[in-house]
């Protein structure tokens, strides 16, 4: 699914030899080769980044946004909650945010039926996260799920603090050098692509097309992944969802 959902947003935006080199990245690199021989729901995290991002771009080319891409968008975010937690909204939010941000569009946000598109999120995500906790409430010496689940898992998890301390932390040079390991054998093309993401802020404010939309934002995508992890616990696979935006 992740390989088509590559293949399809590369085609759209840039061609049919683009989506096929960028899944054709995805198939043979060895981070997604290893990162899908256990079980861990990083490489899923990465399906549903794409189709959002699929989903966000759409908005930014239709006049007004139509209801599909905006409740597409809100529905696979929700699915991304419920794949791995909080993460699966901080990094659609954060990187459209950042996105809108640069290039000056944050009232496009006014024209994604903000409202209708976060019922829509609700409805997809809310009642497991209710319904677990009401199942496991506070009892004795436990805080319940909520608790274990918001704060443990999320916050103190982030700040290194997670009950119990059964992790480490990856030295920052190697969490951020491993995106090259990852990547192999393709990452010898790693710094060419970065080069060609919009940098200059006047130019991003000027206008891009949409290939040059799409760059900043695949650039955004693994960047958000890559920052946010850095202050947090780090493993190294947890750069596998930014992979779909590098092998783009």
């Amino acid at each position: 699914a992740l390989l088509w959902a590559t293949f399809s947003l590369g085609r759209r935006l840039f061609g049919a030899r683009a989506g096929f080199l960028a899944s054709l990245v995805l198939v043979t690199a060895f981070g997604p080769f290893i990162c899908t021989r256990i079980l861990i729901p990083d490489m899923m995290v990465g399906l549903w980044l794409t189709l959002s991002f699929d989903f966000f771009l759409r908005t930014l080319e239709e006049d007004p946004p139509s209801r599909l891409s905006c409740w597409g968008l809100a529905a696979v975010t929700g699915v991304n909650l419920l794949t791995k937690g909080l993460i699966g909204l901080v990094f659609p939010v954060a990187t459209i945010g950042l996105f809108l941000l640069l290039t000056g569009r944050l009232k496009h946000l006014l024209r994604m039926r903000l409202v209708s598109s976060t019922v829509v999120l609700l409805a997809v995500a809310a009642p497991w996260h209710i319904l677990a906790s009401l199942a496991n409430p506070a009892q004795g010496d436990s805080r319940g799920f909520a608790w274990f689940y918001f704060i443990n898992e999320h916050v103190l998890r982030f700040l290194g603090r997670r009950y119990p301390k059964d992790y480490y932390a990856e030295p920052l040079l190697t969490f951020w050098g491993v995106t090259f390991l990852w990547l192999a054998p393709w990452s010898a093309f790693l710094l060419q692509g970065l080069g060609r993401i919009p940098r200059k802020l006047t130019e991003i404010r000027q206008g891009l097309d949409a290939r040059g939309r799409a760059r900043l934002l695949f650039g955004l995508w693994a960047a958000v992944i890559l920052v946010f992890f850095s202050f947090s616990s780090r493993q190294d696979y947890y750069l596998a969802p930014a992979l779909p935006a590098l092998a783009l």
